[in-house]
């Protein structure tokens, strides 16, 4: 099989935003009860045409994963991540923010890097939600890295997430 060239960037990079965004707010941020894999892992699915979503994490406090979208069965985008709630927060008011942060309608961030959340956003908890993406260059969906903080006003930061990806076997 050949590999996915420069061309599946430019092809299909907006339908892979699309798709990334929409299996996002079917994925960890609804409430969908994921699978309980053997080996602990979590795993959430999404399929739609020809692209599909797994999203699979291990742990809790602190939790990595993996999520990876495939275009016609072939993994074609990544993206790794690593973090959790710090000690002496409780965890259910900071993944509730997260939830909401990670569904929230589209904004200029989402459209052109739906990675994670928006820029900036205060869940109804009161919570802070903040998403920070860099790359060399122009921030895209073809290499990214970056990381997303929660805080509770008043108290500060009380959750780090970071993460990194993008298009693979490009050639």
């Amino acid at each position: 099989m050949q590999p996915f060239g420069p061309d599946f960037v430019r092809e299909h990079g907006e339908e892979l935003k699309r798709f990334l965004f929409k299996a996002q707010a079917r994925g960890y941020g609804s409430g969908t009860a994921p699978l309980l894999e053997r080996d602990g892992a979590q795993t959430i699915t999404f399929e739609e045409g020809n692209w599909h979503y797994t999203d699979t994490w291990y742990g809790g406090e602190p939790y990595s994963g993996v999520t990876i979208i495939a275009y016609k069965s072939r993994a074609c985008w990544t993206m790794v991540y690593w973090g959790g709630v710090l000690p002496g927060y409780g965890k259910e008011p900071v993944y509730d923010c997260l939830k909401a942060a990670i569904t929230a309608p589209s904004l200029k961030m989402r459209e052109n890097l739906p990675v994670r959340g928006p820029e900036n956003f205060v869940a109804k908890n009161g919570y802070v939600y903040q998403h920070t993406c860099t790359c060399k260059g122009s921030v895209n969906i073809k290499r990214f890295y970056g990381f997303e903080l929660i805080s509770k006003p008043g108290f500060g930061v009380c959750y780090r997430m970071d993460y990194h990806g993008g298009f693979v076997d490009l050639r």
